[in-house]
């Protein structure tokens, strides 16, 4: 919540209102995601920044959006792997409550980070930066046991300005397995906040979001971790990059304007 973080989300909503290129006198109202532990502090400040550029807005947790795309409202689990964070939300029905949501830092850059220093322990020499491993990840990226005929990952890096082939199969198992613990756990930890009748339809109906659902094996992984509480079913959505934009507008549709000053942030991660 620094100047530069308070800068960034002015220019950001400021950018997207520009996008949607309203006319003189139009009433400009906006649904903004925001990870699911977002304090009510930061909120509020999210709120207060858009009021220079919308007449109305609200605020909603990220998860909470793809559920709410997908028409998912009762008893399922939505996990969203995004780049900074990794958003967890239980829906049962009505808007999350605090206890129903989750947040944690290893999601994506996460995985990058440990990704870079496993290849530069394993290849001192290889030429690395953000960019490369983020592109290795998304070419590469699994869990688990390679599939079918690939039983390794080779690819090409540099030394020197030079290319070489480097094996980063263990590597890039180990990195994306890192955030694997913290995910069951949490999920483990919103199965039981569930009624118990209600227990076998939320373990039956997971969603997985974001990038890093992208994962090979990823789905897999958790329900097979998961057999003790049931039969597990892990779904992952389609469209990565717009399922919680999806969301903001069935909202905003189903639920008009009018009414978003009532809800203000309350059920919304609070």
């Amino acid at each position: 919540t620094g100047d530069r973080s308070r800068d960034a989300a002015h220019k950001l909503i400021e950018h997207a209102v520009k996008l949607a290129a309203p006319k003189e006198g139009d009433r400009i109202c906006g649904i903004i995601g925001v990870p699911a532990n977002a304090s009510q502090n930061n909120k509020e400040l999210v709120l207060g920044i858009a009021k220079e550029f919308m007449d109305v807005s609200m605020v909603v947790s990220e998860p909470f959006m793809v559920a709410y795309g997908l028409g998912q409202l009762l008893n399922c689990i939505v996990i969203d792997i995004g780049a900074g964070t990794t958003d967890f939300c239980a829906v049962k029905g009505q808007l999350p409550a605090a206890e129903d949501q989750f947040s944690i830092t290893k999601a994506g850059n996460f995985i990058d980070e440990l990704l870079m220093s496993s290849i530069a322990a394993s290849y001192p020499d290889a030429q690395l930066n953000r960019t490369v491993v983020k592109s290795l990840k998304e070419a590469h990226s699994y869990v688990g046991g390679l599939k079918g005929k690939k039983e390794k990952i080779e690819v090409t890096l540099r030394r020197e300005g030079k290319p070489f082939t480097a094996d980063i199969t263990e590597e890039m198992r180990l990195a994306c397995e890192s955030i694997v613990p913290e995910i069951l756990e949490h999920i483990e930890s919103l199965i039981a906040g569930f009624e118990p009748n209600d227990q076998e339809s939320a373990i039956a109906n997971i969603i997985l979001s974001g990038g890093g659902s992208r994962i090979t094996g990823l789905g897999q992984m958790i329900a097979e971790n998961l057999k003790e509480y049931g039969k597990v079913n892990v779904n992952i959505i389609d469209d990565i990059v717009f399922s919680g934009a999806e969301g903001a507008l069935r909202l905003a549709t189903d639920l008009p304007p009018e009414y978003w000053d009532q809800i203000g942030t309350m059920g919304l991660g609070e």
